[in-house]
Formats: structure tokens, C-alpha cells, sequence
């Protein structure tokens, strides 16, 4: 129950992570140009926190890129709220290496 309710807490993170992303997109007047990556998936729970996990690393590192391009353009404001997802997502992933005994 307790990886329940913390995976449970994790998508309630991701889905404000993503309206705050579409209110960005929106405000700077643009529209999404990529597509999201295909959401691995496996029948044992411990793989599915391996997979979970590496989702997570593979996010922070594009927000640590995404972060680097905004202010090299002057948008420290932006940077700052790519800043915080960026945070929940370090919890996100410390979450899930304590989860898988790491």
C-alpha cells in the first residue's frame, strides 16, 4: 500500500508537471512539436520500478538541458519553473531507488 499511495501522490505530480508545461507552451505562444516517448511496461512490479525509474532519469536530463537553453536566451523565469518540476522529479527518482533498495 505504500508504494500505492506513492506512485498515486507521483501522478498527481506528473499531471500538474504537464499543465504547467501546456500553460508555458501556451503563454510563449507556441504548440507542442515532439511526441512523448512510448511508456515502457512489464508484468513484475519490481521491473516496472526499474522502468519507472529510468524514465525519471531520462526527464531530468532533459530538464537540465531544457533549463540550460532558456537562460543561455535571457528566460531566466522559465528556467525557474523548469527549476521546480526539475526538484519533483529528483524526489520522484530518489523515491523509487529507496523503492528498489538502492
Amino acid at each position: 500500500m505504500a508504494i500505492r499511495s506513492a506512485l498515486s501522490e507521483h501522478a498527481k505530480e506528473e499531471l500538474g508537471h504537464a499543465l504547467t508545461l501546456s500553460d508555458l507552451i501556451q503563454y510563449y505562444g507556441g504548440g507542442p512539436i515532439g511526441t512523448c516517448p512510448e511508456i515502457k511496461t512489464a508484468k513484475e512490479v519490481v521491473q516496472n520500478l526499474k522502468l519507472d525509474l529510468a524514465a525519471e532519469e531520462i526527464a531530468i536530463a532533459r530538464y537540465r538541458t531544457r533549463i540550460k537553453q532558456a537562460e543561455e536566451i535571457g528566460m531566466y523565469e522559465l528556467g525557474e519553473k523548469l527549476r521546480g518540476i526539475l526538484s519533483d522529479e529528483l524526489d520522484h527518482a530518489n523515491e523509487l531507488q529507496l523503492a528498489l533498495g538502492k
